[in-house]
């Protein structure tokens, strides 16, 4: 979704809650994007919550004035929505902790991608807003590392090959072998979304040069930075 193609003006490309249960990219119509920020001059892009109601809107820029990494909090205005004090591009929130608590609210920046996002951390962290069926991600520290060939994630999680963070556990997709992706980790575990032609599509991971465990069908190409481990093509 970085490149956040095939949506309308209007429209934001990200992961969200389907009609069966499950999680897939959408386009979502909204005021505003978070990422993108093109709020006019003197606003800000963020979630605000109303009723059992959350929506993208632009609210006055000036109630922001957390920076990144600082705690921040929600605040309440007469007309009765509900937004965070965080700056443009900034949403407040928690992460797990090792012992299963919470940590304190912290300003994270909203991304589509990686690359929106400082080293050591990705694009990883998914919010989930009440009323709402976007999963906007923000960047977080990465998943636990692990092998593309062996899995060994704990359920629902799956291994995949990040560009910046290596490979790391991180939610599991379900799309099949040849369907087109966005992230690796639309495809289901064992699987990566990589470039085939002017497109990306899920591959079945295997062992390059050669080893196990090898393609089911097809051959094994290599997968660029990531030695030993190549992908299944026709």
């Amino acid at each position: 979704m970085a490149r956040q193609r095939g949506c309308a003006t209007g429209e934001a490309c990200m992961r969200g809650q389907l009609e069966d249960g499950g999680q897939g990219n959408v386009c979502f119509a909204g005021e505003c994007d978070v990422v993108a920020q093109n709020c006019a001059a003197g606003s800000r892009c963020t979630y605000v919550s109303q009723g059992n109601v959350t929506s993208r809107r632009c609210v006055p820029a000036s109630t922001g004035t957390v920076d990144e990494g600082g705690n921040c909090q929600s605040i309440a205005t007469t007309e009765g929505d509900f937004y965070d004090t965080c700056k443009a591009g900034l949403a407040c929130t928690a992460s797990p902790t090792s012992g299963g608590g919470t940590a304190p609210y912290t300003c994270k920046r909203f991304c589509h991608g990686g690359d929106q996002c400082a080293a050591p951390s990705d694009c990883v962290e998914v919010m989930h807003f009440t009323g709402s069926n976007e999963l906007p991600r923000v960047c977080g520290a990465p998943g636990a590392s692990c092998d593309v060939l062996t899995q060994g994630c704990t359920s629902p999680l799956g291994c995949y090959p990040s560009p910046k963070s290596g490979s790391v556990c991180v939610t599991a997709g379900t799309l099949a072998d040849g369907q087109p992706c966005t992230y690796s980790n639309d495809c289901g575990p064992g699987s990566a979304c990589v470039k085939d032609g002017v497109g990306l599509v899920c591959r079945e991971m295997c062992r390059a040069p050669s080893g196990s465990p090898a393609c089911s069908s097809g051959r094994c190409e290599p997968l660029q930075d990531f030695p030993g481990v190549g992908v299944c093509v026709p």
